[in-house]
Order: structure tokens, then C-alpha cells, then sequence
């Protein structure tokens, strides 16, 4: 499950790199090399093809020190240090080659350019390449891109203040922030160095840690049933931080190498971790979860075929009978023939930010942010530039919504490995802060915790947010963005459903909206107002943003067939009485009109016009008037099912 940078480590000079030109190792071998040295050489090619890297590394270090003008004793040690991936070594060598006999060997400068750039040497890098007496090949010109970039970045970035290191971190390396939208909870994945395993790196867990006085506190490790034996990481916690997606590699229920899983917290238990499997998890390399905001949508990194290139970045869809869809690539505007992973979509599902080796960076994997076009497409990627990226891998972004920060992490310190770091973007990608909104959902009568799914609309009856409140405390919590009109709707089963009307104006970017919600049990004489009802003015006829609002009636009255209601029209007193008592009647007898066409079954549903009669506020003041034009429902049958 660690993310590794992937290098090609392929020697140009064994691969041809350039047009024509042939490998450095049929170079003839040079005079000054004895006979013995000569047969050393050729038994630390044997071990190396045999691959016996570590005693081939050893005797080639040996005849270096004997026979320290050797190339081609260093040039076979070159090979074997990028076959290894240890560019410091690799680097000696092959300058060491370049230094000994500049002439016959220009076509390394290049591969001497790719390592110094991948170490943020960019100038070196730049200088080196231009030192090749022979035609760029298409690689050799992306890199020279890459270190023009680079070198751009650093200049434009001179006096920026550089990101943070969080104090949570330690002498593991830690990754993947994820904050919960108020951004008081963070989780992240925490790996410890161990040297009894490959590359030195153990286990990996999930940690929590609590944002307190504007910093974070000493974290503390998942419990049982999330924490395993296993390595547990790269997750994604949904935006109330009670539903959390995780990657898990090699469990008996595993599908491939590494698969996604869900939990579920109930109160302060986390549920026993569920496989998500296919069409999500298939025999391939699936992690990085990430749950959009209206919970609809699960975009994650994976391997499988169909893709553009390594770790693609996929989005599969929730079903409205449930479960997931058939995964759909994210497209070449997203994707590459590198790798592309850890993706983070902001609150409007219009931003999303990821980490890629593929589009042009300063160097392994950098942070980008695209924006949505039309369907699935996207803008070609920005890269999010120094200091957020470096010649390090950067990856893994998550943001507090109140105080405006990113966190994301990075290896770019070599001594204290890959950490979380903060930072601040500037506006031009940053992404607009959302307002939280959250409270208790409650029976109205007795004022009990209820389980409910609460869920936000747009004016058109788009979904913008859903989460579903907790069964032990009755708390919900919920992000929005702050530019538009809600509508809030919540159901549970044997009560009437909610609905409340949100103006953008009662938000502000950043800040808590306390909101408690009492749903009323379904019996006889409870009555709703439907909220997001809305009229011509002087007329009768429904206007479409009131749409919504009745189909989820609509969906109550066939859930509950036994139910009958009357609806009730109400108006202010402003006007001739006989006018708004008609007028009430008409605009009462519109909606039972519009149920009836959607199937309800017209003897179930009596329409009254009470217009001034019963108010509910003062009519002496326009915000008065305003309550008490309404449209209310009352049921009015006694065969009501239990809840």
C-alpha cells in the first residue's frame, strides 16, 4: 500500500535512449585494467544478472578503489545503482564515467540530469543536460521542461513562507490527512521504519488526533475492529467523520493485493470494516478512497486495466438501490501514462485536487487541482507549484474548513521522512470554505436521539450534502457551500419528513450554524409545513423549485399507504378575506392536483383553504406575514402504521 516513487530506472545507455546510438557497455574494455580486475569485473556482472545486487554492489566498490580510472567498472555500477534505486550511488558513478572519458559517453548526461533533478538539483540538472553533444530524445525534452519548470517555480517563489511540520509528527513517516469539514478530527496513516522489512518500512495503522487552540493533539491509534495485524492507510473520512474509507492490503476477504473498506461509526464503536468489493475492488491495486460530499460518488486510485497509465484515478457511482457502480476512468485530462492517486474533491464536487508523477512538476509526485467542465471532463491540471511541491513526493491534501489551511504530506525532509505538513494556498487555488452546519435530529414529542438521513438540495433539487445523524446522540454534521440557497430534508420511517428552506445569506464561509431538527411521529393530527412551497405571487400555480419538496411527499404518502392527509393552503391578512380564502384553496388544491398526477390516489388527499384564519406569527411585520403564508399537510387518517 505505500506509494514508492516509481522511478523508471531503465540506463539510457542500455535502453538506447537515443536514435542509433549503442549501449555503453560494448564499449571496449580499457587498457589500464588488468587481467584480474578484468575477471573481477566480469564475476560482479554475474552476480548482478543473478541478481545478487548487494555482493555485486560490494566487488564493483572494490575494484573501483583498486582500479578507481576503470569505466567500465563504474559504468556497471551505475546500472546496478539505478536498478536499485540508490541515486547517490548512482550519481558517483556515472559522473565518475563522464569525468574519465566525456567523449564517448555524452548520451549519460541526460540520465546524470534526470537524477539531480529528482534530488531539486535543478540548475545542475539543466547544465547537464545541455552538456549531451547529441539530439534530445521526446523523454529528454519532457525533463527539460520539468527543470524549467522547476526552476521557474523557485524563482517566482522567493520569500514565500514555507509549510509547516504538524506536531503530531514523529520519527515514523506519516501521510494522508483527513479532516472532518469542521476540521476538528484529523486521521492519517502513520507507518513505522523498520529495518526487518523491504526498504525499511513496517507496519502501517490509522491514527486520530483532535484540533484543539488551534493545534493538533498527541494522536492515538485506531481501535479494534480498524486496527489489524494488517496494514491499514490511505483512507478518506466522510465529511461528519462517521463513515470512513480505507485501504487494507491481504485480508482473507481480500480481492487483490490491496482493496478498499468501509466502517461505520455508531456512537463512539467503529462496525467491523466491510470489503467494498467489485466492481470497486478487483484482483488489481485499489486505494486512496475519497467520498464526495453528497456521498454519491467514490473516487480512488487503481491499477486495473483501462487506464492511461500505472495508478489511475477512477469514480464509480452509488446506486439508488444501492451499492456501487461500474468504476469509470477519470480520463486523459486527469490521468497519464505516470501515476495519479489520492485524489480530494472539494464540497461543490467542482474542484478536485491529486497527487501525480505524470504532468509536468519540480519532481516525483506533486500536488495538482483541476475543475470541472462538463460531465466527467476536467481542465488540464495546475500544478499547486513551490512550496507546496518539491523535487519529493507530495501527496495527500485535506482542508480546514474554518481556518482556511491545507494539510498535506511530503518525504522532501530526508532525516524525518515523509511528514504532514501546513500550509496556506493562495485564493487562485484555494478551494471556497464551506459553513458547517450541525445540531441534533429529535422526536418532537419526546425529545429522543433519532437515526435519520439528513440531506441538502440545491433550489433545483440537486443534491449537495447528505450524512445521516447518529443513533446514540442524534448528531449530524454537514458542509455547504456558502454561494447559493438549501433546502434541507430529512426522513426516518414513521415519522414526517422535514423540510426547511436555508438562504446563503445565513452562512458565512468558515462558520458553525447550530440547527436543531425535530421530526414529528407519524399519528393522527401531526402536521408539517411544507417549507419549500412555492407560488406565483397572486396565483396558484406551483412554481418548479417547489418540485422537490413534493416528491418527497410524494415518496412519504408510498411509503405509508395506510396514511391519508388533508392539505391546508394558509395566506396573511393582507387583502379582502374572500380573495385569500380562495386563493388558499386554489393553491391547496394545485399541490393535491400535483400528488395525484405522481401517482397518490386521490381519495387519500382533502384540500382546505383556511387563508387568514390560522396564524402562526404576528401580521404586523413582513417577516410575520412571511411565516404565515405557508402550505401545510395534516394527517388525518388513524390506520398508521408503527414506527
Amino acid at each position: 500500500m505505500s506509494i514508492g516513487k516509481n522511478i523508471q530506472v531503465i540506463l539510457i545507455v542500455l535502453t538506447g535512449l537515443l536514435a542509433g546510438q549503442e549501449s555503453c557497455l560494448l564499449a571496449q574494455t580499457h587498457p589500464q585494467a588488468s587481467k584480474r580486475i578484468q575477471k573481477q569485473l566480469k564475476q560482479a556482472r554475474e552476480l548482478y544478472e543473478g541478481f545478487e545486487w548487494k555482493e555485486a554492489e560490494n566487488q564493483l566498490k572494490e575494484i573501483t578503489i583498486k582500479a578507481p580510472t576503470y569505466v567500465d567498472a563504474w559504468l556497471l555500477l551505475g546500472e546496478l545503482a539505478l536498478e536499485m534505486n540508490n541515486q547517490d550511488l548512482a550519481y558517483k558513478a556515472l559522473k565518475s564515467v563522464t569525468e574519465l572519458d566525456p567523449v564517448n559517453y555524452p548520451n549519460i548526461f541526460p540520465e546524470l540530469a534526470k537524477i539531480s533533478y529528482e534530488k531539486g538539483n535543478y540548475r545542475e540538472a539543466l547544465k547537464e543536460l545541455n552538456l549531451s553533444k547529441v539530439q534530445y530524445h521526446d523523454r529528454s525534452l519532457r525533463l527539460k521542461d520539468r527543470i524549467h519548470f522547476a526552476i521557474d517555480q523557485l524563482e517566482k517563489s522567493k520569500g514565500v513562507a514555507q509549510p509547516v511540520s504538524l506536531g503530531i509528527n514523529s520519527n515514523e513517516n506519516e501521510y494522508f490527512p483527513s479532516l472532518t469539514v469542521d476540521g476538528q478530527r484529523l486521521v492519517f496513516t502513520r507507518q513505522e521504519r523498520d529495518d526487518n522489512y523491504p526498504n525499511g518500512l513496517g507496519q502501517e495503522d490509522l491514527y486520530e488526533s483532535l484540533y484543539v487552540d488551534s493545534g493538533f493533539t498527541t494522536a492515538s491509534i485506531f481501535p479494534v475492529p480498524i486496527t489489524t495485524q494488517g496494514n491499514e492507510g490511505t483512507q478518506s473520512v466522510r465529511q461528519d467523520g462517521r463513515l470512513m474509507f480505507f485501504t487494507a492490503c491481504k485480508r482473507p476477504d481480500s480481492k487483490g493485493g490491496c482493496d478498499i473498506y468501509v466502517s461505520r461509526k455508531q456512537g463512539d464503536t467503529w462496525d467491523l470494516p466491510l470489503n467494498l468489493d467489485y466492481p470497486v475492488n478487483t484482483r488489481y491495486w485499489e486505494s486512496t478512497p475519497f467520498l464526495s460530499l453528497d456521498g454519491r460518488k467514490l473516487f480512488f486510485s487503481s491499477t486495473r486495466p483501462g487506464g492511461y497509465g500505472g495508478m489511475d484515478i477512477w469514480i464509480s457511482q452509488w446506486k439508488t438501490e444501492g451499492g456501487w457502480t461500474e468504476p469509470v476512468n477519470a480520463g486523459p485530462s486527469i490521468n497519464t501514462a505516470g501515476d495519479e492517486l489520492a485524489p480530494y474533491v472539494h464540497g461543490d464536487g467542482n474542484r478536485i485536487y491529486f497527487s501525480s508523477s505524470g504532468w509536468i512538476g519540480m519532481g516525483g509526485l506533486d500536488l495538482f487541482v483541476s475543475v470541472r467542465r462538463e460531465g466527467l471532463a476536467w481542465s488540464k491540471p495546475i500544478n499547486l507549484g513551490y512550496p507546496v511541491n518539491t523535487h519529493g513526493e507530495e501527496m495527500g491534501i485535506s482542508f480546514h474548513s474554518k481556518d482556511n489551511f491545507a494539510l498535506f504530506s511530503s518525504n522532501r525532509d530526508s532525516i524525518t521522512g515523509r511528514d504532514i505538513l501546513r500550509t496556506c494556498l493562495p485564493d487562485t487555488l484555494a478551494p471556497e470554505q464551506l459553513a458547517i452546519v450541525s445540531g441534533k435530529v429529535l422526536n418532537a414529542v419526546s425529545h429522543r436521539p433519532i437515526s435519520a438521513v439528513v440531506l441538502v438540495q440545491n433550489q433545483e433539487g440537486k443534491l449537495v450534502s447528505r450524512v445521516d445523524s447518529d443513533p446514540s446522540s442524534g448528531k449530524y454534521m454537514i458542509g455547504l457551500p456558502v454561494d447559493k440557497d438549501h433546502r434541507f430534508v430529512v426522513n426516518r420511517q414513521g415519522f414526517l419528513f422535514y423540510s426547511a428552506f436555508l438562504p446563503s445569506d445565513s452562512l458565512a464561509p468558515g462558520k458553525s450554524f447550530d440547527w436543531d431538527i425535530l421530526l414529528e411521529p407519524l399519528k393522527l393530527g401531526s402536521k408539517v409545513i411544507l417549507r419549500n412551497v412555492f407560488f406565483e405571487t397572486d396565483s396558484f400555480t406551483i412554481k418548479k423549485e417547489s418540485y422537490p419538496e413534493l416528491l418527497e411527499l410524494t415518496e412519504l404518502l408510498a411509503q405509508n399507504t395506510r396514511t391519508t392527509i388533508e392539505i391546508g393552503g394558509h395566506t396573511d391578512n393582507t387583502g379582502d378575506y374572500n380573495y385569500n380564502i380562495n386563493l388558499s384553496k386554489n393553491r391547496a388544491e394545485s399541490v393535491r392536483q400535483f400528488l395525484v398526477s405522481k401517482g397518490v390516489a386521490l381519495n387519500r388527499l382533502t384540500a382546505t383553504g383556511y387563508g387568514p384564519d390560522q396564524p402562526l406569527s404576528d401580521n404586523n411585520t413582513e417577516q410575520g406575514r412571511a411565516v404565515n403564508r405557508r402550505t401545510e399537510i395534516r394527517i388525518t387518517s388513524t390506520r398508521i402504521p408503527r414506527p
